[in-house]
């Protein structure tokens, strides 16, 4: 049975889109290439439709957050037409902004 590190929401239940970012948004850049790596994987092998939407759903936010953190090299990435096993986090320079004081503001 295959484990996704993302739970299915429980039927009637919402969450906020920061909620469910959340834990992408934690993990450094390379992670990130990693986890899109890792949910490509996951998606050839055999999956009962509520897996197969949490591995989708946790592919977007993954690919929401590398683009997030530098649009120029996701654009780049995408561009050269993403083929299969190809790591988006090469292209991206950047860092998760969870717990930085910094964040959000103007300091360099």
């Amino acid at each position: 049975m295959l484990r996704l590190p993302v739970s299915p929401p429980a039927a009637g239940r919402s969450s906020s889109a920061a909620e469910r970012t959340s834990s992408v948004a934690a993990l450094p850049t390379p992670a990130l290439g990693r986890e899109w790596l890792r949910t490509s994987a996951a998606l050839t092998g055999r999956l009962g439709p509520v897996e197969r939407q949490a591995l989708v759903r946790r592919r977007a936010e993954t690919l929401d957050e590398l683009e997030r953190r530098d649009p120029a090299g996701f654009a780049r990435w995408l561009a050269e037409g993403p083929a299969p096993g190809s790591d988006p986090a090469a292209y991206v320079r950047g860092r998760s902004t969870q717990g930085d004081a910094a964040a959000g503001s103007d300091a360099a």
